[in-house]
């Protein structure tokens, strides 16, 4: 598929510059305050901060916290409280992010999930039982051990009737409604091989990752949809990603819409318009200027909702400087030129960046790219 290139357009008249643009973007669904992020189902995430642990849904809202919590297994997770060297069961989660609050007092052991739709629990006397995903405990807490449901049977051990001197006990499998059952077959899987798991979410290879001077940003069908920012990128799934910024883990989101930048400076004077995609209209953006010896001059914008301007004095100077419209934490937008005191300015080129074949960390190749023909002298393009 032939690369889009995202055309700037410089116009040079003695000391006049224009710049501008347009892109596409993202922006934060949860901002990175997180010691981790993981995936959970389809748009869920399992978070771990200093005192607790969490499940984000898709919108950026928050499902549970709790002291500790499963992943998924048979569609469902286990969110924890703990007291002491025990976890009493708090809730359950499902695969949707519904949340079921249990009450009762029943704890977890480490073989406690779901199977079967059948979970192993322990009540406060030490004796298992099992609880259904509503839960309800479908099989009284009568038994010295227990395992999960596997082939239509679980294996217990209970204590012999009739026992009054001396405590003995019987083992055997029981079905769904506590009664005796002959063994599972031996092709029955065992859940355990497969509980407690991460989720492996299904991703989206229009999105690739870049690396430039170190950071990672991301690309969407050859164009910069997020300029190199971050420390770590996830791949994007169902239009989200894991991302590290600032030492930190948050979430990423597509953002539908466009950026559109114009930036004019004339003699030592800066003004700049930006249109942003509407759900930033409470968000502070903000505009940097980079001179050649790097210093960056910071300036907030104006304006209400998507539409954002400034103006300001800036100091001439000869040489490369740089543009970059920031937005609730994120560099959303970037240009570069040179210029000169003579009002001479030559348009500095950007390479076009494509994927490479490696999914899970796609890094920039160089490209060679053609100037966009146009009047002599008046107008040359510039690829981001």
């Amino acid at each position: 598929m032939k690369q889009k290139k995202l055309q700037i357009t410089l116009t040079a008249v003695c000391a006049f510059l224009t710049l501008s643009g347009t892109a596409q973007t993202v922006s934060w669904l949860s901002r990175p305050e997180f010691l981790s992020v993981m995936p959970f189902s389809n748009k869920l995430y399992k978070v771990n901060t200093y005192n607790y642990q969490a499940v984000v849904n898709g919108r950026g809202k928050t499902v549970t916290t709790a002291d500790s919590i499963t992943f998924l297994t048979n569609g469902y997770a286990l969110a924890l409280a703990q007291f002491g060297d025990r976890y009493l069961l708090k809730g359950i989660i499902n695969r949707e992010g519904g949340f079921t609050q249990f009450r009762g007092e029943y704890y977890a052991t480490e073989k406690s999930f779901f199977s079967e739709d059948k979970c192993l629990v322990v009540n406060k006397k030490g004796k298992f039982g099992y609880i259904d995903p509503a839960g309800n405990v479908i099989i009284n807490c009568n038994y010295q051990s227990a395992e999960p449901f596997r082939g239509g049977a679980a294996y217990v051990m209970k204590p012999k009737k009739g026992g009054l001197i001396k405590v003995t006990y019987e083992e055997g499998y029981i079905n769904a409604r506590g009664e005796d059952h002959k063994a599972p077959s031996p092709d029955a899987p065992d859940p355990i091989l497969t509980a407690n798991k991460p989720f492996k979410p299904t991703y989206n290879t229009t999105y690739s990752v870049y690396e430039e001077n170190g950071k990672k940003g991301y690309m969407v069908n050859g164009d910069i949809l997020l300029p190199a920012q971050l420390e770590e990128a996830g791949l994007f799934a169902d239009g989200q990603a894991i991302v590290k910024m600032g030492g930190k883990y948050g979430i990423l989101q597509y953002l539908s819409g466009s950026i559109d930048c114009k930036v004019i400076e004339n003699s030592g004077r800066l003004d700049v318009s930006a249109i942003i995609p509407p759900a930033w209209d409470d968000k502070e953006a903000r505009f940097v200027r980079i001179s050649k010896n790097g210093q960056r001059l910071s300036l907030s914008m104006v304006g209400l909702r998507s539409m954002r301007s400034l103006t300001a004095d800036v100091p001439i100077e000869d040489g490369s400087h740089q543009y970059e419209l920031s937005v609730d934490g994120l560099t959303i937008w970037k240009g570069q030129v040179t210029s000169s005191k003579t009002g001479k300015t030559e348009p500095r080129e950007t390479k076009g960046r494509k994927r490479s074949g490696n999914k899970d960390n796609d890094k920039s190749t160089k490209k060679d790219t053609k100037k966009d023909k146009g009047d002599k002298g008046s107008k040359k393009g510039i690829d981001l």
